[in-house]
């Protein structure tokens, strides 16, 4: 029984995309749905489904090496990681900004002072030197919020 083709796509941007093709699917017209979404290949090639990277976390970060082989791109994944990082500090600062709304009403400087330095480490997590000499994809996966905050 045939399986289905995968195909690597790639952008002018260098950006890539995998197509899963059905047995008996038309290449050419799933390229141009592609395109409808802005992707217009500059190159597509047929890959195995071995090929590519089994962890899908850091999917948008990949790219291809000189081989044509799938691999991530490291500065990529960083970027990643501080989006997810951003996304999840927001609760965390909206919730010290009521304690320290609370606590300036108070006129409790010490107090003031504790959050605004959590505040700043909130701040700080994006240029947390975990992120930035982190060589592999697994070091930028065991960063978590929590930890950077510390």
């Amino acid at each position: 029984m045939k399986s289905n083709q995968f195909y690597c796509l790639k952008s002018p941007t260098g950006k890539i995309a995998i197509l899963n093709l059905a047995v008996g699917g038309n290449l050419e017209r799933a390229i141009e749905k592609f395109k409808v979404l802005n992707f217009d290949p500059v190159e597509v090639f047929p890959i195995t489904k071995e090929e590519l990277p089994k962890d899908r976390e850091f999917r948008n970060a990949w790219t291809l090496n000189a081989s044509k082989r799938v691999v991530h791109d490291i500065d990529k994944a960083k970027r990643i990681v501080k989006d997810r990082l951003r996304s999840e500090r927001e609760d965390e600062f909206a919730k010290l900004d009521v304690e320290i709304t609370r606590a300036l009403a108070q006129g409790d400087v010490q107090r003031t002072a504790e959050i605004e330095n959590k505040r700043q480490k909130l701040r700080d997590v994006t240029t947390h030197p975990a992120i930035e000499n982190a060589t592999t994809i697994e070091a930028l996966k065991g960063i978590v919020l929590s930890e950077l905050v510390k």
